[in-house]
């Protein structure tokens, strides 16, 4: 059985970007059900620019904000992990693709969940693999 959390450390963030916790729900059963993950235990956590700032700093030692970390604490087969999602970046990366907020998370969710696969994104050609895969998935649980 997998099991699921969504999280925000700042008060009434989630209602003022409109998050809809059951879409994000529904994407992490579709990405579960894809992949026959059954025993997966993953957090999603909506952040700010400071809180995210803090943890990249912390585990990569970046001093500088940006749009999803990814903390994978997997063993095995499943995955288990922390996704941390900064909804003031997806904002700003919304405008900028002219997409919904939601579909902008969508992606990030995505995004994050194929680190826990063991994806990465530390070069160019691994970044692009990557992407190929995350739209692919896109495509696919947003019809």
């Amino acid at each position: 059985m997998n099991s699921y959390n969504i999280n925000s450390a700042t008060e009434g963030l989630l209602q003022l970007y409109k998050i809809n916790n059951p879409a994000v729900l529904n994407l992490l059963k579709k990405f579960f059900k894809y992949y026959k993950l059954d025993k997966s235990i993953i957090s999603i956590n909506f952040t700010t620019d400071k809180e995210i700032k803090f943890l990249h700093k912390k585990y990569f030692s970046k001093n500088k904000t940006t749009d999803v970390i990814t903390l994978d604490w997997s063993e095995g087969k499943n995955i288990e992990g922390d996704i941390f999602i900064n909804l003031v970046q997806a904002k700003r990366q919304a405008i900028i693709y002219k997409q919904t907020i939601q579909k902008e998370i969508a992606r990030l969710v995505i995004h994050g969940l194929l680190h826990l696969l063991g994806y990465d994104d530390v070069t160019i050609k691994k970044y692009k693999t990557m992407i190929i895969k995350q739209e692919f998935l896109i495509s696919k649980f947003l019809k």
